[in-house]
């Protein structure tokens, strides 16, 4: 609506779903076919966000480690894989502690780390089902492709219902995320 009333010749806009944005020259690993595609947001170190004068209370390393540590344990405790993607390389201005739960993570079965550099897309096209970090544009690319895609809060701080999630559930219990993985798996 902002953007009819405030160009000049009204002009038609047409909302046409995701760009399936093209990769590097990097190809996406074989994935098993029991994949869960998983997006977070990387926490900023602290002086970032002050910087930038951002909100410093949902993306923070803790929410993110909950993010992951929860969607791990629970695809590889109903023997799926977790393909995680991260939606830039970890740098410095990525928050240490962010880094090093990270880093832990590299030795663990059933986890494949995606490259930035390929996309979301074809990621998403080739998991079962998607699990993106509250509000990333994966959810509803998935959503848009015909894949079972939610976000997970494990804060409990978003409100079911929020606008933002464009009609993806928000699931904030491991229980229910598991119960939502487990129907899929089973189809």
């Amino acid at each position: 609506i902002f953007i009819k009333e405030s160009a000049p010749n009204k002009p038609k806009i047409s909302i046409t779903g995701p760009i399936p944005w093209t990769n590097s020259a990097l190809d996406l690993p074989d994935l098993p076919e029991k994949t869960v595609a998983l997006f977070d947001v990387q926490p900023m170190r602290e002086i970032f966000y002050k910087f930038l004068l951002h909100d410093l209370d949902y993306y923070v390393p803790r929410t993110s480690e909950l993010f992951i540590k929860d969607s791990y344990k629970i695809v590889n405790e109903l023997q799926g894989t977790l393909a995680f993607k991260k939606k830039k390389e970890i740098s410095n201005i990525s928050h240490n502690q962010y880094k090093n739960f990270v880093k832990k993570l590299e030795q663990k079965p059933n986890l494949i780390f995606i490259d930035p550099e390929i996309s979301a897309y074809e990621l998403i096209e080739k998991s079962k089902a998607v699990i993106s970090m509250p509000f990333t544009s994966t959810g509803p690319m998935a959503k848009y492709m015909g894949k079972p895609s939610v976000y997970y809060d494990p804060t409990k701080l978003i409100q079911k219902n929020d606008p933002a999630s464009h009609g993806i559930e928000i699931i904030n219990d491991p229980m229910v995320l598991k119960e939502w993985l487990k129907g899929i798996f089973d189809k």
